[in-house]
């Protein structure tokens, strides 16, 4: 809801897999029922000068309240990778494993009854805006120069 976070990187590899040191498992805290969880996949790509960058591979947005059935419990899911919502050309495929803690069931069902809240996100690194626009928002933000309600900020 309010936080951006990112695996380590694994170079030239189709299907990666993440070994046990690396970085590659989260802990959020779920403020609302209906959050939507964004994952979006990028490749590193070297320009002809050896300058290093990232090309978006593709996204997915996972709405966590089809899941809350599953709460308490470890979910694995495969999920196929587009560059933009509605989009019927998959990119590939992401394989994740999910575990949704509802400490309260009452609370968070009252909750779901509520619109759900919108969220402010601090980028304290430039560089990473134009990431987590294509994450949200898809391929086309990805090139965007300026969007007013996402800035990035050097605290």
């Amino acid at each position: 809801e309010d936080a951006i976070v990112q695996t380590s990187i694994i170079d030239d590899e189709p299907c990666p897999h993440w070994l046990p040191w690396t970085q590659r498992a989260f802990s959020f805290g779920l403020r609302h029922p209906k959050s939507i969880l964004y994952l979006g996949i990028f490749k590193r790509v070297f320009s002809h000068g050896g300058l290093m960058d990232q090309e978006p591979i593709g996204r997915v947005a996972i709405n966590l309240s089809n899941l809350t059935q599953s709460q308490n419990r470890e979910i694995v899911m495969k999920y196929d990778l587009t560059q933009k919502e509605n989009d019927t050309t998959t990119r590939g495929s992401i394989k994740i494993r999910l575990k949704i803690d509802i400490h309260n069931q009452h609370s968070a069902m009252i909750e779901a009854l509520r619109p759900r809240p919108k969220f402010s996100v601090k980028i304290d690194n430039p560089k990473m805006l134009k990431f987590w626009r294509y994450v949200a928002d898809g391929e086309g933000s990805f090139y965007l120069h300026d969007t007013p309600a996402v800035t990035s900020s050097n605290a």
